[in-house]
């Protein structure tokens, strides 16, 4: 939930959240992490994490979650300009979160992590 995690961003100084906007009116919600929280991930120091990422009920199925995901190198490159690749990790199961990643040029590597409900794919898109 955004407000755990904006919580856990105060407590961390390496995760930054980010509100996403559609018709003005707040759509979605995610953070990016730079650090050792990565590394947790993936071996590549300059790669920022995406977690978090959520869009309200009301808003999906719109498209914004897959435009939010084809700007996101450039919101990534003007605050974190020292990043080359953005990581994320999404749940197994979750075939539909998949397939908008993949569309939106994140490719699947074979990292695996053991997360809170399961398996998790970790993917990666370069920027």
């Amino acid at each position: 939930m955004p407000l755990d995690a904006i919580e856990q961003c105060r407590r961390d100084h390496n995760r930054y959240p980010f509100i996403i906007l559609a018709e003005m009116q707040p759509a979605g919600f995610f953070v990016l992490q730079k650090g050792n929280g990565v590394l947790e991930y993936h071996k590549n120091s300059k790669a920022i994490l995406l977690r978090a990422y959520s869009i309200a009920a009301s808003f999906q199925g719109r498209g914004v979650a897959g435009k939010m995901l084809e700007q996101l190198p450039l919101v990534v490159k003007g605050n974190f300009p020292f990043s080359d690749e953005i990581i994320l990790a999404v749940n197994k199961e979750n075939v539909a979160a998949q397939h908008v990643y993949k569309k939106a040029g994140f490719i699947d590597k074979g990292l695996r992590a053991v997360g809170k409900i399961g398996e998790q794919l970790i993917l990666h898109k370069m920027i």
